[in-house]
């Protein structure tokens, strides 16, 4: 265990850890430990208005057959609550990092979709590439300026992969951004949702 909060402690101030994310994700499953930053003492705490909690992780997708995919966004989870925007947490309570958000000119990709959506959906909030999520992470637990203006890009905008290759790292192209993912959510035959990762 202390290990895993060690690890943890450095993910997320944005530095290396000696762990991979399946090693992690494994560890931290058996300890039963929910990550979420810490010691962010200068962003409030916020209930989310709908549970948010992360969906199970596959490393490999042998025989598994998924009804859609999708890109799998390298970037943090935010919840729009009250014109706010709260971050994961432990899935019932997160960070308002809205301010932060605000004063670095952040952009909502398909905002003619969110208009209508009023509070509660989802999105997630990442760097243009070639910055990626450790970057970002650095940046929200200092408090201080990212390398690029984030981009906000809404889980409900139905943007699909289209000719992108199947389970392959790649950079997404969406209305004229660059953004890295780390894999895809495959939603299986049902409505389950899980995320294979391939970073």
């Amino acid at each position: 265990m202390k290990t895993l909060l060690k690890n943890d402690a450095l993910y997320w101030s944005g530095q290396k850890t000696g762990m991979t994310d399946a090693e992690f994700s494994a560890a931290s499953k058996t300890a039963g430990h929910v990550s979420q930053p810490r010691g962010w003492k200068q962003y409030q705490k916020r209930e989310l208005i709908y549970p948010a909690y992360g969906l199970d992780k596959l490393y490999s997708i042998s025989g598994l057959h998924a009804a859609c995919h999708y890109p799998k966004w390298d970037g943090i989870y935010l919840q729009s609550v009250n014109n706010r925007w709260i971050t994961r947490g432990d899935g019932r309570t997160g960070l308002d990092i809205t301010d932060w958000i605000t004063r670095h000119r952040a952009a909502i990709l398909c905002r003619e979709i969110v208009r209508y959506s009023g509070t509660g959906w989802s999105a997630e909030l990442c760097l243009p590439y070639p910055f990626g999520r450790q970057d970002l992470v650095r940046a929200l637990a200092s408090g201080g300026e990212p390398p690029l203006p984030p981009l906000i890009i809404p889980h409900l905008a139905g943007i699909r992969p289209g000719n992108c290759p199947q389970h392959v790292p790649a950079q997404w192209v969406a209305h004229g951004f660059s953004v890295d993912i780390d894999g895809w959510v495959l939603e299986l035959f049902g409505g389950e949702k899980l995320a294979y990762k391939v970073k």
